[in-house]
């Protein structure tokens, strides 16, 4: 079973996860949970209200739901689709980027101190800094942007090969553009009287 969601907006209210240039400043915010594993409710109202309040006022530029991949993972991510790299800040922790962090937002948000502001009251963590040179920094360590990628297309390859992506891209183009019918109306036997 598949369902969709479609929503109607307007362009500049649509966020991508994807980022699109240097220099652009990203935040974690966790919802706290409670020692058995929930979530606190209260926690998570507040953050979902400071980050509705700064889409309102257009504060967010980008942002993404953090998967069980982990924070490193998803920021990768979202620096693939315009050869970005990331420059992780000292501060955050290896157990922090490597781990299953459900329930955690990355956004990207101007340098202003009210925006700044906003995202840390409702528990946001500074993570780093987007760079134009394609690597990946970490407490002086370096991943070429080349080699992850590789890493993180590399794992699907053997389940789904690029080629039988394109095939099954120009098979699916085949059948939404009824190339049958199409292909009727080049044979004789249409044609004749």
């Amino acid at each position: 079973l598949v369902s969709f969601a479609v929503g109607m907006t307007t362009t500049d209210k649509v966020i991508t996860a994807t980022l699109t240039g240097k220099g652009q400043k990203l935040y974690l915010i966790k919802c706290a949970r409670d020692g058995k594993g929930s979530y606190k409710k209260d926690h998570v109202l507040r953050v979902i209200k400071a980050v509705k309040e700064l889409i309102d006022r257009g504060e967010i530029k980008n942002a993404a739901v953090v998967k069980s991949a982990g924070v490193a993972a998803r920021v990768a991510q979202m620096c693939f689709g315009n050869k970005l790299g990331f420059d992780f800040s000292d501060k955050i922790t290896e157990s922090e980027l490597f781990s299953k962090t459900l329930g955690s937002v990355i956004v990207a948000i101007p340098n202003d101190g009210n925006a700044v502001d906003k995202v840390e009251m409702a528990g946001g963590k500074f993570l780093g800094t987007t760079n134009d040179t394609g690597d990946f920094t970490y407490l002086g360590d370096v991943l070429s942007g080349k080699d992850a990628l590789e890493a993180y297309e590399g794992k699907l390859k053997r389940i789904f090969p690029t080629t039988a992506k394109w095939v099954m891209t120009l098979v699916m183009l085949i059948g939404r553009l009824e190339i049958f019918t199409v292909l009727l109306l080049f044979t004789k036997a249409l044609w004749k009287k």
